[in-house]
């Protein structure tokens, strides 16, 4: 718990396609609490995450788009469910799949999908969405700051 008294909160954000990363940094704007890091593949997401050390916060969300050059967000999902100390933290899988599978395949990497909207009146709700993913104490604090 001593890591959500942080003032900001770390979401990283792994996606090569540069709209979906501007559509997510300005709807997260508002939201002075949380520090956006963003990252155009899964291999440069693990390195930031291997750079952390003992002191410093633990991102209280990961998301990773599917579709990724070098390494997708099914192998990024993979290798960072192997990492014992990011268990506890929630990963969403952004795609504009719906298939079935991919839902079936988050389950079994304690991980959620969500389905990037096409409508700018889905897109708006994006957000809402991705930060009720973040541990319930982060959610106060992001929306009691932003407020």
């Amino acid at each position: 718990m001593e890591r959500f008294n942080n003032v900001k909160h770390i979401i990283l954000y792994a996606d090569d396609d540069y709209e979906d990363v501007e559509l997510l940094q300005q709807g997260l704007s508002p939201y002075t609490a949380i520090d956006l890091e963003t990252f155009s593949n899964g291999r440069m997401l693990l390195s930031r995450i291997s750079q952390l050390t003992p002191k410093d916060p633990l991102p209280c969300l990961i998301i990773l788009d599917i579709y990724m050059p070098l390494l997708n967000g099914w192998e990024t999902l993979q290798r960072l469910r192997k990492i014992e100390w990011l268990n506890a933290i929630p990963i969403l899988l952004l795609t504009t799949s719906e298939m079935e599978c991919d839902r079936l395949g988050t389950r079994n990497y304690n991980a959620h999908i969500v389905v990037k909207p096409s409508a700018s009146v889905e897109r708006e709700s994006l957000v809402d969405k991705i930060i009720a993913y973040c541990p319930e104490e982060v959610q106060q604090q992001i929306r009691s700051v932003s407020s």
